[in-house]
C-alpha cells in the first residue's frame, strides 16, 4: 500500500513484501500466491505500507510555486532520473555514506 506515493516505491524497496493475499491456497489461487521481496523474512506478511508527504519533496517547501518546482525523480519527465540512477547503482556496488549522500543530493537538485 502507498499513501501519497508511487507503488512502485514500494516495489523497489527490497524490506516491502509485495505479493499475493496470505489467505490463498493452491485450489483457491485469487489474486495468486507467494510473495517477493521479503527480506525481513515473514512466514506470512499481510501488507507492507509506504508512507509519503502529501507533495512530493521539495515542491513541499515551496511557497506557491509549484509550477517551478521539480517533479519527482521516479516521475518521467524528471531531468535528472538518470544522474540519479548512476549514483544509485554506484551506491548499490558500493555502500558508503559519501555515495548515498551524492544519490540523494542529485535526486534533491531535481
Amino acid at each position: 500500500i502507498a499513501i501519497n506515493s508511487w507503488t512502485g516505491v514500494a516495489y523497489s524497496l527490497p524490506r516491502c513484501a509485495w505479493g499475493a493475499a496470505p489467505v490463498h491456497t493452491r485450489s483457491d489461487v485469487g489474486s495468486g500466491i507467494g510473495f517477493v521481496h521479503n527480506t525481513l523474512m515473514f512466514d506470512a506478511p499481510a501488507k507492507s505500507v509506504v508512507y509519503g508527504p502529501f507533495a512530493p519533496s521539495p515542491r513541499s517547501f515551496l511557497k506557491g510555486e509549484r509550477h517551478l518546482s521539480p517533479k519527482p525523480i521516479y516521475f518521467v519527465g524528471n531531468k535528472r532520473a538518470h544522474e540519479v540512477g548512476e549514483k544509485l547503482i554506484a551506491y548499490l556496488d558500493e555502500p558508503t555514506k559519501a555515495r548515498l549522500s551524492s544519490v540523494a543530493w542529485s535526486a534533491l537538485r531535481g
